[in-house]
């Protein structure tokens, strides 16, 4: 493994778990009145958009990376939804 695909890794571990603290204080209090909608409209379509760019590269890490925040961010979008009524 070369330098720039480890840096490619941690990046993108980066990127994901940065999303965990989130979605467990969200489940944990069932409150998301401070998350911002646009944040999480925006947010998932730059990880589509980067899977879509991953796919044309094929690359896995590109991939994975932002479909695991995209499931973060669909799972904090149905949070909100759900526990804002």
């Amino acid at each position: 493994m070369d330098l720039w695909t480890l840096i490619g890794i941690l990046a993108a571990l980066c990127v994901t778990i940065q999303w965990i603290p989130q979605v467990w204080h969200a489940l944990r209090s069932r409150r998301l009145e401070d998350v911002n909608w646009g944040l999480l409209c925006v947010g998932l379509i730059g990880a589509l958009l980067w899977v879509a760019y991953g796919l044309h590269l094929q690359d896995a890490i590109i991939v994975t990376t932002n479909v695991l925040v995209g499931l973060f961010l669909l799972l904090l979008i149905g949070m909100k939804r759900s526990f804002g009524r």
